[in-house]
């Protein structure tokens, strides 16, 4: 390819700040704090072969060629002592130095050499000096730019600094994957990326994340928070030692030997909160060996030979709200994991220290010795340990009506706020009535309450309103009652400034309320609400109060956990204060949304459509699709609203079911509401495909906008 070569010089004068272009090329702008004449280069060596003196500024449109989103802006300079590393510094052919300009404290890997040229390409650039250079400097924030990188055979990166990582959907192929070294207390942050050995291929080898502390004499180092992080094809897909303070959080690790490996080394494990992970078709789901004092939210085990792995000496672990599916062996099994031959090794014993609450489980292919058993300490509610759990399948189906049992009106208990004024006014999930307090003074609580004068002994209630504050707080859902009439409860929620907030509480009742003393409810019954630690001018609004007997929809013993109160309260959707609609996983009231269709671009066939459910979501779906063209950075499928697309880009999976084996995608949602399909490291997908019936279906938020 013949390059056009650029050189231009922008002079900037002194007394008005007017800007003189030598050439129509290049932004007209200034960089802080540089002398104030700028050239421009097209490429890194086409700037090398200049002679260009000291003191000058240059801006390259490129690393090797224009726009490959390499471009950065250099100072030149006469340093003797300044190294060349071929990255963040350059040698010109007149001996001088170009030292990259560090902007907003970020540089991304393709401006210190990295070539993002696998996937549709499928080329073969070691990118582990580029990523090197980017993890060793003390640049915060490093820019993957999205794109499939390789790191050569055998190299393995290497991370022990505070830093942010932001991935933007990118690959790393990496056999030997990445180490993070939190010896140190420095905290590091790794976002939207895709870590992959690159190899389908057995037997798996290697680990694709790892997080170790390596100082010399076992101790609490730093911490490392992952968010949206994908990995596949490893012998371990995340591997923790001596994990402290971590955080994981919507964690994809696939077709790995472990998908999840958590050990502590010297001492033990702290304050590790884990979101959202899901293990899917691994020989292990998630094996822990001497783990302790975590916590597992929400978690997908489906499709692995076994679901979690538990060793004597793990403890103070808790599993709540798992979900189990398609496992071959046995959703708990209690041993350890052989790392010669990766086959279990049984105990013989089981552990009452891990914890498993609120779990669910469907489709479990065989029952071995090592199943459930009464040491388990399997504690829902649902169904003894012996049999599946309660999944909500039943509250999954449209058009089922249960009956809200609160009235629509509500009052103010406490001094410090005035009298509620209710009105009704078009909201973000249609015409409501709503009930507002203005300016209420500072000190104090502001109490908030709405009669039901209907509590059974013994029964639990899901109680469930919609509340905006223009100051954060702490809400308390509380039964006035002397003494309490609430046995056990799950009563505070976060609630951010200005957002509408679901707040949803289970109350337990005490099994009677006459033993030993007669409980009295304040004004024979209400729910109440309290603000705290308030500042003065609180503005409260709220709306659709909603009160459900979970006995009686349940039935008694079956009661969900009170635990359970978000979850379970998003299967709830307010009508009236007559009866409530059941529209699935999701608040609000869907059942009038329109369901929109689009036109598929690039060559794309099938049906694609998206639809806005209300409370800043949109469901975006496609269905059967035959493929057009695919790129390793991403072809245009079709675009949505930006009002209803995400505030920063969502990276999510689709299937081909066509394929044979079933091959996958990544789908990107940008702010602006393109959404986009591109290639997927160690899949072969192919293109313009009618057949390849490429399936998605996902749920977008747009509550930053």
């Amino acid at each position: 390819m013949i390059m056009k070569r650029i050189r231009c010089w922008i002079g900037i004068g002194l007394f008005f700040g007017m800007v003189f272009s030598g050439c129509g090329k290049g932004p007209e702008s200034t960089v802080e704090n540089l002398p104030i004449a700028i050239r421009y280069e097209s490429t890194v060596s086409d700037m090398k072969e200049e002679d260009i003196a000291a003191g000058a500024i240059v801006k390259t449109l490129g690393f090797y060629e224009e726009e490959d989103k390499g471009g950065a802006t250099y100072q030149i300079v006469d340093d003797p002592q300044l190294e060349e590393d071929g990255a963040f510094v350059h040698l010109l052919n007149n001996g001088m130095k170009a030292k990259m300009v560090i902007e907003n404290e970020t540089v991304n890997v393709r401006q210190l050499g990295a070539v993002a040229d696998q996937g549709e390409l499928m080329g073969n650039t070691d990118n582990f000096e580029a990523f090197t250079a980017a993890f060793e400097s003390e640049v915060p924030t490093i820019d993957l730019v999205g794109g499939a990188y390789y790191i050569g055979e055998g190299k393995r990166l290497k991370i022990n600094r505070e830093i942010q990582i932001d991935g933007k959907g990118a690959t790393i192929i990496a056999d030997s994957g990445v180490l993070f070294d939190v010896s140190i207390k420095r905290h590091a942050t790794v976002s939207n990326l895709y870590v992959s050995s690159g190899s389908e291929g057995m037997p798996r080898k290697g680990i694709g994340i790892e997080v170790v502390n390596d100082a010399e004499e076992p101790k609490w180092g730093g911490s490392v928070d992952f968010y949206n992080v994908n990995i596949f094809h490893y012998s371990v897909g995340f591997q923790g030692d001596l994990l402290y303070n971590n955080e994981l959080n919507t964690i994809y690790s696939a077709y790995n030997d472990i998908g999840y490996r958590f050990i502590s080394s010297g001492i033990f494990s702290n304050m590790n909160e884990n979101y959202s992970l899901s293990a899917m078709h691994n020989t292990y789901g998630i094996v822990m060996e001497n783990f302790r004092n975590a916590t597992f939210n929400n978690t997908v085990l489906e499709s692995n030979g076994y679901g979690v792995v538990i060793d004597e000496d793990s403890e103070f672990v808790d599993f709540r709200n798992t979900w189990f599916e398609l496992i071959e062996m046995a959703p708990v099994a209690f041993g350890t994991i052989s790392e010669d031959t990766m086959e279990l090794i049984p105990s013989g014993a089981t552990n009452d220290r891990v914890h498993f609450t609120d779990n669910r489980w469907s489709q479990v292919e065989t029952e071995s010795e090592i199943f459930y058993s009464a040491d388990t300490l399997f504690t829902s509610r649902y169904r003894q340990v012996d049999g599946p759990n309660y999944d909500f399948e039943e509250l999954m189906d449209s058009g089922i009506v249960y009956t809200n049992y609160a009235q629509d009106s509500f009052t103010v208990d406490s001094a410090s706020g005035g009298e509620p004024a209710t009105v009704t006014e078009m909201t973000p999930f249609g015409q409501k009535k709503v009930t507002k307090i203005s300016s209420a003074d500072e000190g104090g609580d502001l109490s908030i309450s709405f009669p039901f004068q209907s509590f059974e002994e013994g029964h639990s209630y899901l109680v469930k309103y919609k509340v905006r504050l223009n100051q954060a707080g702490t809400i308390i859902t509380a039964v006035p009652s002397s003494p309490t009439a609430v046995a056990g409860t799950s009563d505070k929620a976060w609630v951010e400034a200005d957002a509408w907030t679901d707040v949803a509480t289970i109350l337990q009742m005490q099994e009677s309320f006459d033993d030993p003393e007669k409980i009295v409810f304040d004004d024979d019954g209400k729910v109440s609400f309290t603000v705290e630690e308030r500042s003065e001018g609180l503005d409260v609004e709220v709306m659709e109060p909603a009160v459900y007997d979970l006995t009686e929809i349940f039935g008694s013993g079956n009661e969900p956990d009170v635990r359970l109160n978000d979850e379970l309260g998003k299967y709830f959707s307010y009508v009236d204060y007559l009866h409530t609609g059941k529209t699935g996983n999701f608040s609000g009231d869907y059942s009038d949304k329109e369901r929109i269709g689009v036109s598929l671009q690039n060559g794309w066939t099938g049906e694609a459509s998206y639809r806005y459910l209300g409370n800043g979501l949109t469901e975006i779906v496609g269905v059967n699709l035959g493929t057009g063209m695919i790129g390793s950075e991403g072809t245009e499928l079709f675009k949505i609203p930006s009002e209803y697309a995400p505030a920063n880009t969502s990276v999510q999976l689709a299937v081909s079911e066509g394929n044979d084996p079933t091959g996958m995608l990544q789908v990107r949602v940008a702010s602006d509401g393109t959404i986009s399909i591109a290639a997927m490291v160690g899949y072969s997908v192919p293109e313009n495909d009618p057949d390849a019936a490429v399936q998605f279906n996902f749920i977008v938020s747009s509550d930053e906008r």
